[in-house]
């Protein structure tokens, strides 16, 4: 088929993955400002370039096929390329002037903030980061260029009504040998031992409270409290124990009453937003919790 080998431009890729998320062709064209027409068009051209439908058209609502899916995995990261090479090569960016100022929560400033800025580190980069850790990160955001922060989903603050960037679970750990890891835990009052280790993001059950025994802004401490006393349950963000999950030095319980989900917050200082390096860390922040 002609041009069937031809690189892909990323507008239409861009197109796509709007479409995608939106699950609708008139929603995506409203925040590309384009038309819907021109969206409808920039699909149909990318169709026809692949060889293959990527949507099942259904009633103004859009669903991807089994092989849409599968571009969509290459087009976010073409994307997130697209974005970090034009920012990384871009004259007089913000950062050029000095350090970007990052506060962080205690929770993400050790397990996502080093993934999101990865491309950005290391020798050659034009970036210089001086990131702030903070157990309240909207008191402690003056005079920074960027903020991160989660909050439990349904939670009111100054920035409630924005639209999170990314989306986790709170979930709870417990050491192999625990007798809670071995079954039969499925609510919070089934927990065998009166020892609670929870991240002070989540607040529990009233009922529950007698249970916490420790309780601490930093995951790190409750991962160690866990770890130190061999039965206590610890309950904090997942994203915060995926490494100790991966090699199982911790076990998660399968416990359905937890809070949650968590909203993960990101906001940029003027001068930095709608840059290629906010698009490009929004982006990557998202395909961190990809499930």
């Amino acid at each position: 088929m002609p041009g069937r080998n031809s690189m892909i431009d990323d507008s239409r890729l861009r197109v796509f993955e709007a479409a995608a998320s939106e699950k609708s062709f008139t929603r995506a064209a409203r925040i590309l400002g384009i038309s819907q027409s021109a969206v409808s068009q920039s699909v149909a051209e990318l169709e026809k370039r692949l060889g293959v439908p990527l949507f099942e058209r259904n009633r103004g609502t859009v669903i991807l096929t089994s092989a849409g899916r599968e571009l969509r995995e290459y087009a976010r990261k073409i994307i997130y390329w697209y974005d970090a090479a034009t920012e990384a090569f871009k004259a007089g960016t913000a950062a050029d002037a000095g350090p970007v100022r990052i506060v962080s929560g205690h929770d993400l400033v050790s397990s996502v903030l080093p993934e999101i800025l990865r491309p950005y580190t290391g020798a050659g980069s034009r970036y210089r980061f001086d990131i702030v850790s903070a157990a309240d990160v909207l008191s402690s955001r003056h005079g920074a260029d960027m903020y991160l922060w989660s909050r439990v989903c349904g939670d009111s603050g100054a920035s409630s009504g924005m639209k999170p960037a990314a989306v986790s679970s709170i979930c709870a750990v417990a050491c192999p040998a625990d007798r809670n890891a071995y079954g039969g835990v499925y609510d919070l009052s089934d927990i065998k031992a009166d020892r609670l280790a929870v991240w002070s993001g989540v607040t529990l059950p009233h009922d529950c409270s007698s249970k916490v025994s420790f309780r601490s802004d930093v995951p790190g401490a409750i991962v160690s409290n866990v770890l130190a006393t061999g039965d206590t349950v610890g309950i904090l963000p997942l994203y915060c124990v995926k490494k100790e999950l991966a090699d199982k030095t911790l076990v998660r319980l399968p416990i359905t009453d937890l809070p949650g989900p968590l909203e993960i917050c990101l906001e940029v200082d003027a001068g930095f937003r709608d840059s290629a390096f906010q698009t490009a860390v929004s982006s990557r922040l998202r395909d961190l919790f990809l499930k």
